[in-house]
Formats: structure tokens, C-alpha cells, sequence
């Protein structure tokens, strides 16, 4: 593959090539797959070199000239740059050239309806430079990128076409609600996102399991329902918002599901996080009806209250 992509860069040597776009397309094209190569082979030998001249070939390309794909392989270029100061902990270099590879590819909303697989490509873009800022930890920054991330690939339903942007969805996901989760027990606002975002997120994972794309997911929606209720019991107390009733249905459901699951477990990983979405589910239950102040207040509220606590606490 080596050998390949420099005998590509020979060719588009050849002077009668100088000046036209194709030849700054493919240059670039193999300038990165040189750079790529060189990083697998000899991880020890500096490649920024072939990915900043990869760059170079693209800015002399007329943006007039850019179709989708040398946009998308341009930002890519750029990506690769920055990963390799950000590999050198130059930061400040590192978040220039990412913020330079997210705006490279600026595209209608029609455009990325149409783009799928761009859209996929866009999608882990905006979770990288999120990744990126958690890794500065500058949390609000990232989080929003991770929303973005979100929001192109969820603009409509047409993740189910295309598993591989699910998945990367799923990544962008989590990303944003280990953020929240981090700071939801201290802001109303922030609670209130994580348990939108566990809702939205459990259809997702379970297509994903269903297209065989999450192998890793061993009861693991479990693990996301208990999520889910964790902060939604949570709401009265912080947000003066009643979803006790909407809670403790999820409770029983959870329970039931790793009830079954206990009953005949495939293999012990799944067993294990059956037992510790049930385990956490109890442990995040109220201690006693003075945490549910807004079911409290209702007739007969405390002795419901008590026995449901003591009924998800026995099983």
C-alpha cells in the first residue's frame, strides 16, 4: 500500500498535470493515504508533513471547483492534521485545524438529507472536536458539539438506513450524557436533558442491537433504563416536577426484564449488568415519602409511597 501511494505521487509529478484540479485532488488524496500509511508502518516517524502537504493541494483547488467529496476528504486532511499536533499536545494548533476541518464541509439542510453518508461523516466530526474539548476540559464547549453531533444525524429518522451513522450517533450520545450525568445532580436544567437524551437514546441503542451493530451491548439497555429512572426520580426533589408514576413503571419494567434475564443468561457479562441495573435501580429509590414532595402532598400519599418502596425494595 506504501509502495502504491507513492508510486501515485510520482505520477501526478508529471508537468503536464500542473494546474488542473483533478491532479490537486488526487495528489492530496495520496498525500494522505502516504501520511496514514506512514503512521500504521513507522508510528515513530513524523506525518504531518504528507497531511500538510494534502492541504496544501486542496487550497489550490477554486472553491467554485469543490464538489461534496473533495470537501469531505479535504476536512479529513485537516483532520489528520490536527490529530497529529493534538498527539504532540499542541492544543492550541490541535482545536485550530479541527475548527478548520468542521467548517470546511458547510452544506444544506437538503444537501445533508440527501448525503447519508456524509451526514455520517459530519456526525463524528462534531463528536471529535467535542471529544477534543472534554479532553481540555472545557465541558460546556464540548457539550456542544456533542449536541451537534446529535442534532445532524437525528434531523430525522433516517438513521435506520444507515446503521454505521447510528453508531456513530450512539458514540456522540454517551459522550454528552457521562457530561451531564457528571453535573445533573446539581442543575435542574441539566437533569432534565440527561433523562430527554436517555429517552431519545434507548430506541437508537436497541437498533443497533437489532442491525447487530452493538455486540458490546450485554443487557446494557438495562443499564440505560436504569439511567433514566435514577434521574427522573430525581425530579421532584430538584425540578418540583412530579414523574414518581412515570418512574416506577420504568422501575418495574426494568426489574422484570432482569428478572428474565437472571432466569437464563446467555453468558455471565450480560448476567453481571442484568444484577447492576438492578442493584443501582434500588440503591436510587427513595429513602423514605419526604423525597417525593409533590407526591406527598396528596391523600393517602405517604402509605403508597412507603409501599412501593418497600415493594421494589424486597424484589
Amino acid at each position: 500500500a506504501l509502495e502504491y501511494a507513492g508510486q501515485c505521487l510520482d505520477y501526478l509529478k508529471r508537468p503536464e498535470l500542473a494546474g488542473m484540479v483533478e491532479r490537486s485532488y488526487y495528489s492530496a488524496r495520496c498525500n494522505m493515504d502516504y501520511g496514514f500509511i506512514i503512521g500504521r508502518l513507522k508510528p515513530k516517524e513524523d506525518n504531518d508533513q504528507y497531511f500538510r502537504l494534502a492541504v496544501q493541494d486542496y487550497d489550490l483547488i477554486p472553491s467554485s471547483a469543490k464538489t461534496i467529496p473533495m470537501l469531505i476528504v479535504e476536512s479529513q486532511a485537516l483532520t489528520n492534521l490536527a490529530s497529529t499536533y493534538q498527539d504532540k499536545k499542541k492544543n492550541d494548533e490541535a482545536l485550530e485545524y479541527y475548527l478548520k476541518a468542521e467548517q470546511a464541509v458547510d452544506l444544506s439542510p437538503v444537501d445533508l438529507q440527501q448525503n447519508l453518508t456524509v451526514r455520517s461523516i459530519l456526525v463524528q466530526r462534531a463528536d471529535r472536536l467535542g471529544e477534543f474539548y472534554d479532553s481540555l476540559n472545557d465541558r460546556n464547549m464540548a457539550d456542544t458539539w456533542f449536541r451537534k453531533a446529535i442534532g445532524v444525524g437525528m434531523a430525522d429518522g433516517r438513521w435506520h438506513d444507515l446503521p454505521d451513522m447510528a453508531d456513530k450517533i450512539d458514540t456522540a450520545m454517551d459522550n454528552l450524557e457521562n457530561d451531564l450525568n457528571n453535573f445533573g445532580g446539581s442543575d435542574p436544567a441539566v437533569l432534565k436533558e440527561y433523562a430527554d437524551s436517555l429517552k431519545v437514546h434507548l430506541p437508537l441503542r436497541e437498533f443497533l442491537v437489532r442491525a447487530g451493530r452493538a455486540p458490546w451491548c450485554q443487557a446494557c439497555l438495562l443499564l440505560n433504563k436504569e439511567g433514566e429512572f435514577s434521574a427522573l426520580i430525581k425530579f421532584d426533589r430538584m425540578r418540583k416536577e412530579d414523574r414518581y408514576h412515570e418512574a416506577m413503571q420504568l422501575a418495574d419494567e426494568t426489574i422484570n426484564e432482569a428478572a428474565a434475564i437472571l432466569a437464563n443468561p446467555p453468558n455471565e457479562r450480560t448476567a453481571m449488568n442484568a444484577r447492576r441495573a438492578w442493584y443501582w435501580l434500588v440503591q436510587a429509590m427513595p429513602k423514605s415519602p419526604e423525597e417525593m414532595p409533590s407526591v406527598t402532598t396528596r391523600a393517602d400519599a405517604t402509605e403508597r409511597v412507603n409501599g412501593e418502596i418497600e415493594r421494589l425494595t424486597a424484589s
